[in-house]
C-alpha cells in the first residue's frame, strides 16, 4: 500500500464519519467526565462489551480536538504490513499535520 492509497482509506472513512456524525447520536454523559482527565500526550483506552457506544464515545471525546482516526476493521487494510504502518501514519500526517499535541 503507498501513501496516496493510505490517505483515500482515511478521507474515505472520515467522510462517512462525518456522514454518520450528521445523524443524531446518543450524547454520552461520561463524555464529559472523562474529558476532564484527558491532558497530556497520553493514549487513552476505551473497553466494553460489543455494541455498547464504545466507538460513539471516542468521537465524541476527540471531535473537540485536533485528532487522526483510522478504522482497521476495513476490509481494504486487511493484511497490512509494517511497512504499511508508516505509509499510513504519512497519510495522516498529510490530512491533519502534526496531531502529538491535540490534548
Amino acid at each position: 500500500m503507498n501513501p496516496g492509497e493510505a490517505r483515500r482509506i482515511i478521507q474515505d472513512q472520515e467522510d462517512e464519519l462525518k456522514q454518520l456524525l450528521k445523524k443524531k447520536i446518543v450524547q454520552r454523559e461520561a463524555a464529559s467526565q472523562i474529558e476532564a482527565s484527558m491532558v497530556g500526550p497520553n493514549a487513552f483506552l476505551i473497553t466494553g462489551v460489543r455494541r455498547c457506544g464504545k466507538s460513539t464515545l471516542a468521537v465524541q471525546l476527540a471531535q473537540k480536538h485536533n485528532y487522526a482516526r483510522v478504522d482497521f476493521d476495513d476490509e481494504r487494510l486487511s493484511g497490512i504490513t509494517a511497512k504499511d504502518l508508516n505509509n499510513i501514519l504519512e497519510a495522516i500526517y498529510s490530512l491533519h499535520g502534526d496531531v502529538e499535541d491535540s490534548f
